[in-house]
């Protein structure tokens, strides 16, 4: 999260199902809507954009950078924004994409002539660019050159994507080594740039998710953090009905109440356990590193039960602990609902109105409650994006939540109406 006050604003236009959209970023933001709407579009745009900071430190480090620092980023960034947004990228010619970190600090992507893409960095990104000119980049620090960047677009967070479909990538996880590792360059692309990034990055991190040596480490840095990671662990428990093990590879879910002593391997787990796993265990990871993140989560709810998909929801506020940041895509009306919930308790305490016994009452922390000049909630639909918020109540509008049980509910009435009338 940022310290300045002021608001970076991403732009879309004409790109795949979203004609046009202009969002002001913020801390928590929400994106409803039907299917193929756009949702995961700018999502994905996000990701893209958050992310260039990394990207042009990766290329500067790279053997075959061209001796003009710009272009090679420019040629770097491209190449990812079409694995990103490749089929987008060709559909339409007119495409505008814009991100602006801080002031002018803006970088602008247009389509042209089919897929041709031009990539426009303002102008104290170019000058940033093109003192890395003279710079001997096989004695420079990647870390100061890291840092560098992440001063020039005010952004110090890490960009955590976890894509749609992760029950498939849960059941492939013990062979993802072995896939990575047999696809040369060529087919490793053809792969989903978001769901590559994610598959690596669990495989990353999957040796250091050792129940109790977290724990320990957690403890020795700070006993307050410690007790906050606890409190996020009950969590994951009871959205996982068990906890994550790793015993020499084999991954399974131990679980709670009578079964205690049964241990489900990760292939026979519920489809729902598996889509929800690495949600839970990635934000855990990342909470326990107390490194900025913003997460970017598609579908949480994905077969959940609602209880489950309800304390999801409360578990992706927990991420937003100190500086972190969430875009969440979501088509369930429990995840608004619980989120709604939390947008109000928060009202009641900025009026000066003692919570402690409805939290513990409901099972909630402090920390778990949204603060309404950080969080958005937009509905996609028809190549557009409105604002879901109601100004007067500071909530997501209840029409947003759930239309669908609202016409359901409207028909029942007109069937029951109908039934008595013939019934006269």
């Amino acid at each position: 999260m940022r310290e300045t006050a002021f608001v970076p604003r991403l732009r879309i236009h004409n790109l795949g199902p979203i004609e046009d959209c202009e969002i002001l970023m913020n801390r928590m933001m929400v994106f409803d809507g039907p299917q193929a709407a756009g949702k995961s579009t700018i999502a994905k745009a996000i990701f893209f954009f958050r992310t260039v900071k990394d990207e042009i430190c990766e290329t500067f480090f790279c053997e075959l950078m061209d001796p003009v620092p710009w272009l090679n980023a420019k040629w770097y960034l491209l190449k990812k924004l079409n694995r990103i947004l490749g089929n987008y990228m060709s559909i339409k010619r007119g495409t505008y994409l814009s991100y602006e970190y801080a002031p002018d600090i803006k970088i602008e992507v247009r389509l042209v002539e089919g897929a041709n893409s031009l990539i426009t960095f303002s102008s104290p990104i170019m000058d940033a660019l093109e003192k890395y000119r003279e710079i001997d980049f096989k004695a420079a620090n990647m870390g100061d050159v890291r840092r560098e960047l992440q001063e020039l677009f005010a952004d110090n967070s890490k960009i955590v994507y976890l894509p749609a479909g992760r029950s498939f990538t849960s059941l492939l996880m013990h062979q993802l080594n072995y896939i990575l590792a047999v696809m040369d360059d060529k087919q490793k692309d053809t792969l989903d740039y978001c769901m590559k990034d994610y598959m690596e990055r669990v495989m990353k991190i999957k040796p250091q998710l050792v129940e109790q040596q977290l724990y320990e480490e957690v403890a020795k840095i700070d006993s307050t953090h410690f007790g906050f990671m606890q409190s996020v662990k009950e969590y994951m428990g009871r959205i996982l009905k068990g906890r994550y093990v790793n015993v020499n590879g084999e991954e399974g879910i131990r679980l709670f109440g009578s079964d205690s002593d049964k241990t489900v391997p990760l292939d026979f787990a519920s489809s729902g356990q598996q889509e929800v796993l690495w949600i839970l265990n990635l934000i855990y990871y990342y909470l326990r590193e107390k490194q900025p993140t913003m997460f970017i989560i598609e579908e949480p709810e994905a077969h959940l039960y609602p209880g489950s998909q309800k304390e999801i929801a409360e578990y992706i506020a927990l991420a937003l602990h100190g500086k972190n940041e969430c875009v969440v895509t979501t088509h369930s009306p429990y995840i608004l609902g619980a989120m709604n919930n939390l947008l109000d308790i928060k009202r009641l305490e900025n009026k000066g109105v003692d919570v402690s016994g409805l939290l513990e009452e409901n099972g909630l922390t402090g920390s778990q409650l949204l603060n309404r000049k950080e969080f958005a909630a937009y509905f996609v639909d028809k190549g557009t994006i409105e604002d879901a918020m109601d100004e007067e109540s500071g909530l997501i509008r209840n029409e947003m939540i759930d239309g669908a049980s609202d016409r359901i509910n409207r028909l029942a009435d007109e069937i029951f109406a109908l039934e008595c009338g013939n019934n006269e």
